[in-house]
């Protein structure tokens, strides 16, 4: 199962970019010129909780928080904000999320915020920002 940042960032693109509800997803924020709507997946925060730490036998499992960022961009800077788009788009990206999230990356959801009438200056697109965080595991062997 995923646990490293790469390894989640990929397997909740692949979630997502596999559901024909979202047309248009990019691996990443930075995109300049997005087909709208569109739904981009990005890095947030990953943070070890270290007073968490397990150990069995010769093996340690340190739980992690780790943040995705999902950006719902549904009009372009200066154009007229789609509200009602952005609400449905973030309702079935959420869902999608609570709904799979475990099986394909083996993380657990523990938050989602969810901010909207975001402009995203890169793409110069207006939307939502969807922070999920999870609950994932590293595994060390002591040697």
């Amino acid at each position: 199962m995923a646990n490293t940042m790469t390894d989640i960032l990929a397997a909740v693109y692949a979630l997502i970019d596999t559901d024909a509800t979202f047309v248009n997803v990019y691996s990443r924020h930075g995109v300049a010129n997005i087909t709208l709507p569109a739904v981009t997946v990005g890095p947030v925060s990953m943070e070890p909780r270290q007073d968490e730490e397990l150990i069995s036998g010769g093996e340690t499992l340190t739980p992690w928080d780790v943040t995705v960022g999902l950006r719902v961009h549904t009009s372009y800077a200066g154009w007229p904000v789609d509200q009602a788009g952005t609400v449905t788009l973030v309702d079935q990206l959420r869902d999608k999320m609570r709904e799979n999230i475990d099986a394909v990356t083996g993380c657990h959801v523990l938050d989602v915020k969810i901010e909207y009438e975001k402009t995203f200056e890169e793409s110069q697109t207006v939307g939502a920002q969807v922070n999920v965080t999870l609950l994932t595991h590293a595994h060390y062997t002591q040697e």
